[in-house]
Parts: structure tokens; C-alpha cells; sequence
């Protein structure tokens, strides 16, 4: 009767394949006596023949042996991590982790598959087979390094391990009569403990640093290389250091503080609640974001954009707003922000530190009074008016017409240096906009988009739209708040302006 995995990566009946022997089994009345040894014996029989590992455990077991591990044993050694290339397997469906007893624990099942080796006898090349038919087939179509064919060794040793209560009962059986792999992909306990003491040694090294060594005064310092081949790999090296230094017990809070004490004025904004975010600008972002002319094509304002994949967390996002910069012929960022999630809240915070923070620069400056209507014009862009509460101090004018607040507040700015030249170009539509009775006429006139939208009595064409500042090339639900973003826009490129009292 065949073996389960010889039926699943049998190949060809062509000298490609060697048979493998068939692995020695357990007699019933040793599996009766190991089951009357219970949980506090373990079998003393045969240990892993193979070196290359520790006391504990050794990840090249080898022979028909048994043994108990704790809970603490298990994760020591990386869960009875092996190097032999295996099929894992589930077993019965009837076995519980929480069981007392071995015997009802959870059953699992690991097969080795051996290995794919070259025909030719001086050739030393072992390749690790791939873990289905389909792909060991792919390999052995391909040549060997040297140019010589290659032929897959199958093995069948099996590994149980029984999971329950009191630790993991771990059971091999046969003899793997082949070469091992030359490339392996787990560290021993002994292995990690190297690697981690060189990285607490060399706490700023990265992973090309690492392979290569740190100099210093005394000589070249060890390499993580020599530890294993395992780390001859820079990006197993990189993902074993972002594992180890993820467990850092240093204070975030404190590491916070100490990068502001050392970047002063880079973080605008900080708040870490049930809504986290943190603004950050730097002085060449300020100057990007106001300018005092208006470009001809449409590529005047800001456009906002979230990565949500930046972050260790998925949820987490890199927002990036961005303005046109005509010197550089591209886009360049003008405000980053981090947030754990996407919320209204969110976005109001991004502006409120943003703008009332970093874009005052160069004699520019920012009405808070206009701020707090984009928060508005924010909320209502796709969240709608009932989560307008969660603005909270934001909105202390919500009763107020939003014309009304933009002629008051347009009205009552003091100048305070010479406008004409600066306002020329938006003064006709400024004064249109304040003497027009009807202002869904005056959107129309300005914008032919609007019109359309209106004649076509479609509100929600545009819903999913993106905002885009100044240069109002977003289409708008209805023309009164596109009337309110002309006007902003042409006050916003203005120089010098600020209302009473700021």
C-alpha cells in the first residue's frame, strides 16, 4: 500500500525519479506502551541524529524517536521548526489543544519531500523541491547549474505532533536517505541569540551593513553572515531585524518627544487619541502652497491622496496634499499627515493643523474664520450633514448663512498694504458675487459646468469628488458652494490680508 505523499508527488516513471524506501513503523505493542507512558514520560530511545542545532531541539530530525516539549519549548524553537523541505497535513478532526491528554490533542502531520539533486556524480548541488506536483515538475524540466539533469529523491518521513494542554507530543518516524538541502530557511534558538546580540550591538547598522560588517577601530566586526546562510539573504535579514526591533521596549511617547526636540517646527500637529493624527510640514512645503498668480491650465489648488499601504498597519494612512510647483514642472507635497483611519474627523484635524499652522509664511496668512467654513464644505463632500457633530469646537458658527460669514469676513478685513494690483484680476467676480441676488445664475455664468448641472437637474453627479483648491475644477452638488470657493480661492492667492483681531 502506498504512502499518502507517494501517491500526491509520484512523477513520471522515468529516471527522473528515484523510489524511496519505505519508512519503518512502530510495532502495536511499542505504540501501546507509548501510549500507557502518558504525559510524564517521553520516550528515551532515539534521539535526531544530525548536528546543526541545540540541546533542545535539532531541526534535521532524523530516526524513529519521541518527545514532550512545554508550551515555553515550542516557541523557543520556533514552533519545532525543521529544514526539511516539507508537506504540511492536517489529522483527525476529534483532537483539542485544550485536551489533558496527549493522545486527544490537536493532530498535525509534516512529510518530507525529500529532495531534487543532479545526476551527475561530482555535481554537490541539492535543491529544495517546491511543495506541489505541479511545481516539482517545473524544476525538474530545468537543467542543473553545472548543465546536467536532474532527478527528484523522495523521502516520506513523517513528522506528528500532537498539541494539547500541557505542551506538544512530537513524533518522527523513518530515515531520510538523502542529502540535506544546501539552503536552509530557519534559524536555530542558538542562531538568533548570535544575531540579536549583534544587532543590540550595532543598534543604527541596517541589514546591507550587517551582512557586510560595521569597521571600527579594532577591525572589522562580526557579520550576521557567519551566524548562517539564512542570513546571506539582505531581505531575510531586513525582515528579521524589523521583527526584533518591532519588540523594542523603548517608550514611544519619549522617542516622540526627543525627534520634535531635534526637528523643531516639523510636526504642526500631534493628537493622539481615538482619532491619532500627526501633521508634519517642512518650510519648503510652506512656500509651495500659496503663490501669487493663478496658472492658465488647471493645475491650481491642492489635491489630497491617501496611501493606505505605507504603514505597518493596513488601516493606518499616509495622506499627502500636494500643489503644482511650475519651477519644478511636477507636483510636490505641501502637507503630510498620518492617521489610523479614515473619518471626518480626520480630515478636519489634517486642515486645522495644516493651515492655521503652516501656511502662514512669507507675509501669507489664513482666515481662521474660512477655515472653519472649509470644514464645513468638507463635511458636506461626501459624509454628510449628520456627522457634522464630531467637528465639535470646529463649528461654532453652524446657524450662520455661509454667504453671510464670507461677506462679513470679506468686508471687515483691514488692509494692510497695497491690494490693487494683487485683487485686480478677482475684483469684478468678488464684486459680482457679493451684488448678485441670485448666486445659482452667477455659478452658472462663471463656471459652464455648473450650468449643465443645473439644466440636467442631476444634484448628484459629482458625488465622489476630489478637492481641489483655488482653481475650482471640482464639480460641485450646486453652484452656491462653487460661488464659495471662487471667492476663497481669489482671497486665499491674496498677499498681506488679514480680519480684525488675528
Amino acid at each position: 500500500m502506498k504512502h499518502h505523499s507517494q501517491e500526491l508527488f509520484e512523477l513520471c516513471t522515468d529516471t527522473k525519479s528515484i523510489p524511496r524506501r519505505r519508512a519503518r513503523s512502530v510495532s502495536p505493542s511499542a505504540a501501546r506502551t507509548n501510549q500507557r507512558r502518558g504525559l510524564d514520560q517521553s520516550s528515551n530511545s532515539l534521539r535526531p541524529k544530525s548536528g546543526g542545532g541545540d540541546e533542545l531541539w535539532d531541526p534535521w530530525p532524523d530516526g524513529d524517536f519521541e518527545r514532550l516539549l512545554t508550551w515555553e519549548e515550542v516557541l523557543r524553537t520556533d514552533n519545532l521548526s525543521e529544514h526539511w523541505a516539507c508537506q504540511p497535513g492536517g489529522g483527525d478532526k476529534r483532537g483539542s489543544e485544550s485536551a489533558l491528554a496527549w493522545s486527544q490533542g490537536k493532530k498535525t502531520r509534516r512529510v518530507c519531500l525529500g529532495v531534487i539533486t543532479c545526476d551527475e556524480p561530482t555535481c554537490e548541488v541539492v535543491t529544495r523541491p517546491q511543495t506541489r506536483r505541479a511545481g516539482i515538475m517545473g524544476q525538474l524540466n530545468a537543467s542543473c547549474l553545472c548543465g546536467s539533469q536532474l532527478k527528484h529523491i523522495d523521502c516520506g518521513a513523517t513528522s506528528v505532533l500532537y498539541s494539547f494542554k500541557g505542551g506538544v507530543y512530537y513524533i518522527h518516524k523513518g530515515i531520510h536517505h538523502h542529502p540535506k538541502q544546501t539552503h536552509i530557511l530557519h534559524l536555530s534558538r542558538d542562531e538568533r541569540t548570535r544575531f540579536e546580540q549583534i544587532v543590540f550591538e550595532n543598534p543604527a547598522a541596517g541589514p546591507a551593513a550587517l551582512i557586510a560588517g560595521r569597521n571600527s577601530i579594532t577591525g572589522t566586526r562580526e557579520s550576521v553572515s557567519t551566524i548562517s546562510t539564512v542570513l546571506l539573504n539582505q531581505d531575510r535579514v531586513k525582515a528579521e531585524l524589523q521583527a526584533l526591533r518591532g519588540k523594542s521596549t523603548r517608550n514611544f511617547v519619549d522617542d516622540f518627544a526627543e525627534f520634535q526636540k531635534n526637528h523643531p517646527g516639523y510636526v504642526l500637529y500631534s493628537q493622539f487619541e481615538a482619532v491619532t493624527v500627526v501633521v508634519v510640514q517642512t518650510q519648503f512645503m510652506v512656500s509651495q502652497l500659496v503663490t501669487d498668480f493663478i496658472e492658465d491650465e488647471a493645475v491650481n489648488g491642492i489635491v489630497s491622496d491617501a496611501a493606505h499601504g505605507f504603514w505597518y498597519s493596513s488601516k493606518d494612512l499616509l495622506i499627502i496634499s500636494s500643489t503644482y510647483s511650475a519651477l519644478l514642472a511636477c507636483w510636490v507635497p505641501g502637507l503630510m499627515t498620518y492617521a489610523n483611519g479614515v473619518s471626518l474627523l480626520v480630515h478636519a484635524t489634517e486642515y486645522a493643523g495644516g493651515w492655521s499652522g503652516g501656511a502662514v509664511a512669507d507675509s501669507h496668512q489664513v482666515w481662521d474664520h474660512l477655515l472653519v467654513m472649509l470644514s464645513k464644505e468638507i463635511s458636506w463632500m461626501n459624509f454628510g450633514r449628520t456627522k457634522l457633530r464630531g467637528l465639535g469646537e470646529w463649528i461654532h458658527s453652524w446657524d450662520t448663512p455661509r454667504e453671510e460669514d464670507l461677506i462679513q469676513n470679506f468686508m471687515s478685513a483691514e488692509v494692510s498694504k497695497e491690494l490693487d494690483d494683487i485683487l485686480l484680476p478677482h475684483i469684478a467676480s468678488l464684486q459680482k458675487l457679493l451684488d448678485s441676488p441670485d448666486l445659482n445664475q452667477y455659478g452658472a455664468e462663471a463656471y459652464p459646468v455648473i450650468d449643465y448641472i443645473l439644466r440636467s437637474k442631476k444634484p448628484d453627479v459629482c458625488q465622489n469628488c476630489t478637492l481641489v483648491l483655488g482653481e475650482c475644477s471640482w464639480c460641485f452638488r450646486s453652484s452656491r458652494k462653487m460661488a464659495w470657493w471662487h471667492a476663497f480661492g481669489a482671497c486665499f492667492h491674496s498677499r498681506g490680508c488679514s480680519p480684525k483681531g488675528q
